[in-house]
């Protein structure tokens, strides 16, 4: 696993850790993804959609990666400065020591 998947699973497991625990943060992520992600210190743009889909016992989902056939000039400007990214989403994912990509599911 690279680290952008590595980055991505790790704010993926934090998210669905606060929502399964908090109803009021699981519903803030459902309606208002980008303000619940950013609770997470991660910032994701504006013009990034977002989609929070729960599962029920009748509905599953099955998500297929976003693949690039290149980099685009942010995205290299990231990898150039250290950050990592997943499945071509950017956001940034704040630390104490450097910023860090973040993609999100699509």
């Amino acid at each position: 696993m690279s680290q952008l998947d590595e980055a991505r699973s790790e704010i993926e497991e934090k998210l669905i850790k606060k929502a399964l625990e908090d109803e009021e943060f699981k519903q803030l992520l459902l309606t208002n993804p980008h303000g619940a992600i950013a609770e997470f210190d991660v910032n994701i743009p504006e013009d990034m959609e977002i989609k929070i889909l729960e599962e029920t016992a009748k509905t599953s989902y099955l998500v297929l990666p976003f693949v690039a056939d290149e980099l685009s000039d942010e995205a290299l400007d990231l990898v150039a400065g250290g950050g990592c990214g997943c499945n071509g989403f950017l956001g940034q994912v704040k630390n104490d020591n450097q910023p860090s990509s973040f993609h999100e599911m699509t």
